[in-house]
């Protein structure tokens, strides 16, 4: 039986969810796996599959220190960061003496598994391939509040590629002090690896060319029977009212949260509200239940609105039950999905910088009211519900894991 090392880095708590949503589709007739994670997750994953090891704890840069970087267009990883984390890697991958390595975000494991000559299997969502086209945004950036959006994106295309060209340096002069071959494109970087998963679904990319070491492995949607319903909210049941779910999860803009709530509250909605507590003058508390934490895919039961950050996950959860949601999304990652989920008219967003609460409600009301969006959620609902009927990423393990070494291009 083959030994599988997952190792999930933590800036965001979507790559730790959708990895443990992963090793539940491997089978154990044919793979050991071996699991690691920042220890602040355990508390939310369910290990409800048999692991050949207690979970292994990793460290990883901090998700408000990731969610600022990101904010002051500085490359999220110090190099002593990535050298920290590479010594990790090297001594899980001689702990645990693995088959084959399976990462997300892990942007050391390239070099990792590249040193010790076990196969790499990098999951990543495909909006950052190379062989994307990906569309020029300006994300809610220190430069946006500074000088405006309309500024900003006058200038975005001469100050952009000098601000990937500074990351690129920095990756490079990394990658150079630990011995290996410097990269084109910081995409390049992402890809790195002897294959590639893509947690998406094919459809939104089927007009980009698809890299022969790599597979559609569908969408992960992730549930943890550890997060129970809120035991404070005995008068939420469905039909009772009209409810809208709130979350801006991890890396979102919770400044906004009490506008939204508001909103909400306005277009006559009852808020599930996730996320830190906020003031609500002026808003009837009786219409709004707040948790830290609650089990998404039984919340979205209730509900006919789901608002949120336009993180990847959280959005094919949506898909999945053909729920109408909204996004207002914060970082590059959440702008790109977004822009695609528009385009195939599944949904709706705002930018941050210059979010207007009266727009916000007219183009809520426009969604609920759409005749035309109920069936394109059904359809791309089907079709996820196809992809996790029929998962492939076991075999293509089983197929490629003794498979000679290269690099992902």
């Amino acid at each position: 039986m083959k030994k599988i090392l997952m190792v999930a880095d933590g800036v965001t708590m979507a790559h730790v969810t959708r990895m443990e949503q992963l090793s539940r589709q491997i089978d154990r007739a044919d793979f050991e796996i071996h699991f690691a994670a920042p220890e602040n997750y355990f508390h939310l994953l369910s290990f409800d599959q048999p692991f050949a090891a207690p979970p292994y704890k990793i460290r990883s840069v901090p998700t408000d220190l990731f969610v600022d970087r990101l904010f002051k267009n500085h490359f999220p990883w110090k190099p002593s960061e990535l050298d920290q984390q590479l010594n990790e890697d090297l001594e899980l991958i001689e702990r645990v003496q693995p088959d084959l390595v399976i990462g997300d975000t892990r942007l050391s494991l390239g070099v990792a598994c590249a040193r010790t000559s076990v196969p790499y299997f990098n999951m990543m969502n495909f909006q950052w391939h190379s062989n994307y086209h990906r569309p020029q945004f300006v994300p809610h950036a220190q430069v946006v509040e500074l000088f405006g959006r309309k500024i900003s994106e006058l200038v975005a295309p001469a100050v952009v590629p000098l601000i990937l060209n500074g990351q690129l340096k920095t990756i490079n002069s990394w990658l150079k002090s630990v011995g290996s071959n410097p990269v084109k494109t910081i995409y390049e970087f992402y890809g790195q690896g002897d294959f590639l998963l893509f947690p998406d679904l094919m459809d939104f990319f089927k007009n980009y060319p698809t890299p022969t070491n790599s597979c559609f492995i569908g969408p992960l949607i992730w549930k943890s029977p550890k997060l129970q319903w809120p035991s404070e909210w005995t008068t939420v049941e469905k039909g009772k009212a009209k409810y809208a779910m709130l979350s801006m999860g991890s890396s979102g803009a919770t400044k906004l949260s009490a506008s939204l709530i508001r909103s909400l509250v306005e277009l006559d909605f009852e808020v599930l509200y996730s996320g830190s507590k906020v003031s609500l003058e002026d808003t009837d508390e009786n219409k709004v239940h707040h948790s830290a934490f609650f089990p998404m895919d039984e919340v979205l039961k209730v509900c006919s609105l789901a608002v949120g950050n336009g993180g990847i996950a959280t959005t094919y959860q949506f898909l999945s039950v053909a729920m109408p949601f909204y996004s207002i999304p914060n970082n590059l990652d959440q702008y790109l999905n977004v822009n695609i989920l528009k385009n195939f008219e599944l949904s709706d967003h705002q930018n941050i910088s210059n979010f207007s609460a009266k727009k916000f409600k007219s183009q809520i009301n426009k969604l609920m009211t759409s005749a035309e969006l109920p069936i394109n959620l059904s359809t791309y609902q089907r079709k996820i519900i196809k992809t996790l009927a029929k998962s492939t990423v076991s075999e293509f393990l089983k197929v490629n894991s003794a498979a000679k070494k290269y690099q992902a291009v």
